[in-house]
């Protein structure tokens, strides 16, 4: 994949993702004027906390971890853009992966809207196969960039290695089985194996973060050591915010997402402008 080619494909990718907002947002919006935005009462707390003050379950800090997913999509992408325009950093196109997967949790806000919760149609297999194929394009992404980059010639592998990513999401999501019995507390569709999932998820980014680390001691740079770190913490974030149904959860979240997307990204520029 060219610089050329890459760099296109995040304008488009930044396009969609504006007028995804847009729409969104008006209809969020025009469903909470007229009272049609539908608040679940009972769901499903997949880990359960204490029900006093922040802890307690927050329909609104739940729907807000969408919000908080797809608006940090946009603005990392156009980060990458921005930063990253000249540089052939083998980490950003799988980077960019991630960030595809972090906007499709947007579906997750339209779930209330139309209230698809109600019954077994085609518009909830759709978010829900939606929601799923972005999470597992998000942690693939972040495990093949642990293991890719760390290869000079990686770069040639772009190509075959993104389409293996897309086609391994596409059939787990397509084979995961849906509960349409419960509803999660998380403001997304219930599906089988959700716990084992979580706990693949992260067994997947210690094992990329201690990749990503050693190959960083081997080389001997600091800024790919704290690149290292923020790529654990931002994931970390990213799980949270995935799974989030309580203010704590959400404010946790949003900061380790965000400090640790930061301190990634910066030290991932200072490290291929040095190199």
């Amino acid at each position: 994949m060219t610089l050329v080619f890459r760099n296109k494909l995040l304008l488009v990718l930044l396009s969609i993702l504006i007028l995804f907002l847009l729409v969104t947002g008006i209809y969020f919006v025009y469903a909470i004027a007229t009272k049609g935005l539908f608040i679940p009462t009972e769901v499903r707390r997949l880990i359960d906390l204490p029900n006093i003050l922040f802890f307690r379950y927050n329909f609104f800090a739940a729907i807000g971890s969408s919000f908080i997913l797809f608006l940090y999509s946009m603005v990392t992408m156009y980060i990458c853009y921005r930063n990253f325009e000249k540089t052939q950093a083998a980490e950003i196109i799988y980077f960019v992966g991630f960030c595809i997967g972090c906007a499709l949790e947007g579906f997750r806000i339209w779930l209330p809207v139309l209230n698809v919760w109600s019954n077994f149609s085609t518009v909830f297999l759709f978010f829900g196969k939606s929601i799923f194929f972005g999470r597992f394009i998000a942690i693939l992404n972040l495990s093949t960039m642990a293991i890719l980059s760390k290869d000079q010639n990686g770069q040639q592998f772009y190509d075959s290695s993104l389409v293996i990513i897309i086609a391994a999401a596409a059939l787990l999501a397509n084979t995961i089985p849906i509960d349409t019995v419960l509803i999660p507390s998380n403001c997304s569709v219930s599906f089988g194996f959700e716990k084992s999932y979580i706990v693949l998820s992260i067994v997947c980014i210690l094992a990329s973060f201690v990749t990503v680390f050693i190959h960083a001691q081997n080389i001997g740079s600091r800024e790919y050591s704290k690149s290292a770190i923020g790529f654990l913490v931002l994931a970390i974030g990213y799980i949270i915010l995935t799974q989030t149904d309580s203010v704590v959860a959400f404010l946790l979240g949003t900061v380790a997402l965000i400090t640790g997307t930061v301190k990634f990204l910066w030290n991932l520029h200072k490290f291929h402008t040095w190199k």
